[in-house]
């Protein structure tokens, strides 16, 4: 792990949140395949992130966790935004 791995690994509130999350080890193990640099749970849920270097592997993770739900009844939504220059975060309606 490198310091911002470090710091997205939740080892209080992911191991009890992933259970309600469907796929989540699933989702979480293809995006870290994928290169992101970490993976976690949106506030409480059931929306989780990936973090990406740059936007090639954004695609790339956003493709693999789709996959995931490719054969699911369960609808989901996958963005790829990049962070505010300025402050460093962007909402996302």
């Amino acid at each position: 792990f490198d310091l911002m791995q470090q710091s997205l690994h939740d080892r209080v509130a992911e191991p009890y949140r992933a259970q309600f999350i469907p796929h989540f080890d699933e989702l979480k193990q293809q995006a870290m395949q994928a290169n992101a640099i970490g993976f976690g749970i949106s506030g409480s849920g059931p929306s989780v992130f990936a973090l990406a270097r740059n936007q090639k592997d954004a695609h790339t993770i956003q493709h693999s966790m789709q996959s995931v739900f490719t054969n699911s009844n369960i609808d989901y939504l996958c963005l790829v935004e990049s962070l505010h220059q300025k402050t460093g975060c962007r909402i996302i309606q």
